[in-house]
């Protein structure tokens, strides 16, 4: 199991390089791939180093202890078996490296936020409470905040992995009068008590600049309360965590047992006194019953900072005067704007051309869009859907009749935006198999449709066997891929590393398959751009175009954030109930 683990990772990454190699992106594998291998090792190196210093620290200092007494009771022979230095070592190691490696790939985790932070550049603006350049919000708050979370996720391991061992090795004893603790065990633990009280207050720092993204007061930005309150407050609770640090220094030196408890207590009183009930207060005695007031200057903020963040600030604002005296030769004069006024709705035109363009069950149109273009002389809005493949209505499924007989879509439906037959049906510009359309413009020459929206299973083209292409009365017509866009099989060995990516042994037997052959794989639009640039955010709705007598897919993307001060998010378009809804795209 392991070796064939082994062989499905090695695939899988040498399909995946295939790929962006075929698409001329190999740079941005290699350099999404090398990211991710050296924060995983760092973040894993680093865990190790601060749980194996710490534990090796355990067991040199608990070596002294001649005997187990574990929760004070005679060993069981089971315990008596577990009480062998040697398999405790062996334990103890596994678990190290267990634990670092869990930890290292939580640090990977955030590997494009890292790759962020290292790859900066400065907005050249600054925020206006702590006039700090938005850069600094955008990328490294995010990251310093991250690395903080994590170090103290690996020194809070750290401290439970010791105190297990101190409990196991009888540096603890669990009594019915109470808990007896080494001197050196409770020394370790607060030591590693305090680091844990500074990355705490390290938060309280980092939390003060993430204010500017609160959403607790009127609008969006840290608000009056914030300000006044919570960002003072945050300040007080740094030096008492960093008090309470000392107090845990102060009991390694000290026989006082309940110093801890009292470090602990203290941190989460302070926590939710000046933390919560402080800044609540201001809000509810100060801020409420002046409000406007108040916050007038934050409200300007986010006005401000939300107009920086979308480019909007150099947007010159000008009246518009509303005149009530619109003429019959002004509609004649705006006869385009009229003639493209959208009278169709899409949901009911996609079932409308499932119905009349289906042509054959395994058909099928996804989704309608828009476009426009230049018709016999005159501007022309229209609505148009790709006429994809659909795998699941597909006769007689087979793995020859999925991914080598049956591999593409086939040409387009399109109709104007606002004109109907008398029977209310869309007049078709673009219709049939293979398409005929009513201007030179709309011709289609190439209507193989190869990538979709839908299109989630692989293709082998170039085959011995002739695909599918259209249907043509009772009879199918049949074409050979003669393109590039598929990742060649060329040899043996891709043959295997196929056969095990996909889990398909009819990539080593099938005779049909050639060296010549290519296969076609993330052919869905979205999971296509989503690979080649994952550092955008992308729209859900590719849509089609027909240039040169080809089809080509378009994709909107966007380079967004969630940190940028002040700036409202925005929450999305609420669209149609058949499509889907633009995730949040914060500003």
């Amino acid at each position: 199991m392991g070796v064939w683990a082994l062989v499905g990772f090695w695939a899988n990454l040498f399909v995946e390089a295939l790929w962006f190699d075929q698409l001329s992106f190999s740079d941005v594998f290699w350099t999404i791939l090398s990211a991710k291998f050296t924060i995983a090792l760092v973040f894993g190196f680093t865990a190790l180093v601060i749980l194996g210093v710490n534990v090796y620290i355990a067991r040199y200092l608990a070596s002294r202890l001649t005997e187990l007494h574990l929760f004070n009771e005679e060993l069981s022979e089971l315990e008596q078996l577990f009480s062998s230095s040697r398999l405790v070592d062996l334990v103890t190691v596994g678990g190290v490296l267990v634990i670092s490696g869990i930890l290292g790939v939580i640090g990977l985790s955030d590997w494009d936020g890292i790759l962020r932070y290292f790859n900066q550049v400065p907005f050249g603006s600054n925020d206006p409470i702590f006039d700090y350049d938005i850069g600094f919000y955008v990328f490294s708050l995010p990251f310093w905040d991250f690395v903080r979370f994590w170090l103290l996720l690996t020194v809070v391991a750290s401290a439970i992995a010791v105190t297990l061992y101190y409990l196991y090795r009888g540096a603890v004893i669990i009594e019915e009068r109470g808990m007896q603790i080494r001197s050196y065990a409770r020394n370790h633990v607060c030591l590693l008590g305090v680091v844990i009280f500074l990355l705490m207050a390290w938060g309280y720092r980092l939390d003060m600049f993430k204010l500017l993204y609160s959403e607790s007061g009127f609008t969006f930005g840290a608000g009056y309360a914030d300000v006044h309150a919570r960002l003072y407050g945050y300040w007080m609770l740094i030096f008492v965590t960093i008090g309470c640090g000392g107090i845990l220094v102060s009991a390694m030196f000290s026989q006082r047992r309940k110093l801890p408890l009292i470090a602990v207590g203290g941190m989460i009183i302070s926590s939710v006194l000046i933390g919560g009930i402080y800044p609540n207060l201001v809000q509810y005695f100060i801020v409420t019953p002046n409000e406007y007031e108040m916050e007038a200057p934050y409200i300007q903020y986010n006005i401000d900072y939300t107009l920086k963040a979308y480019g909007l600030d150099t947007v010159d604002q000008v009246p518009f005067r509303i005149q009530n005296d619109l003429t019959a030769e002004d509609i004649q004069n705006s006869m385009t704007t009229i003639n493209n006024i959208k009278l169709q709705d899409k949901r009911p035109l996609r079932r409308t051309y499932q119905q009349l363009q289906e042509i054959r069950t395994y058909y099928d149109f996804a989704n309608v869009d828009e476009d426009r273009y230049i018709i016999d002389g005159q501007y022309r809005q229209v609505m148009l859907s790709a006429r994809e493949i659909s795998y699941d209505q597909i006769p007689s499924k087979s793995w020859l009749n999925e991914h080598l007989f049956y591999t593409h879509g086939y040409g387009v439906c399109l109709s104007p935006v606002n004109t109907a037959t008398p029977e209310g049906l869309p007049i078709l510009f673009v219709k049939d198999v293979p398409p005929v359309a009513v201007d030179d413009v709309l011709k289609i020459t190439r209507p193989e449709l190869y990538f979709g929206e839908n299109m989630d299973a692989y293709a082998v083209v170039k085959t011995t066997l002739e695909e599918f292409d259209y249907p043509e009365g009772d009879e199918n017509k049949f074409i050979r891929y003669q393109d590039d866009g598929g990742v060649e099989v060329s040899s043996y060995f891709r043959r295997l590393a196929f056969a095990r990516y996909f889990s398909e042994i009819n990539f080593m037997i099938s005779p049909l398959i050639t060296d010549e052959s290519q296969v076609m794989y993330h052919r869905r639009i979205q999971d296509r751009v989503e690979n080649i640039a994952p550092f955008l955010e992308y729209d859900d709705d590719p849509y089609l175009i027909i240039a040169d007598g080809k089809l080509y897919w378009m994709v909107d993307a966007y380079t967004v954030t969630g940190f940028y001060p002040y700036s409202q998010k925005f929450s999305g378009l609420q669209r149609l109930p058949d499509q889907d809804v633009l995730g949040n795209q914060p500003g």
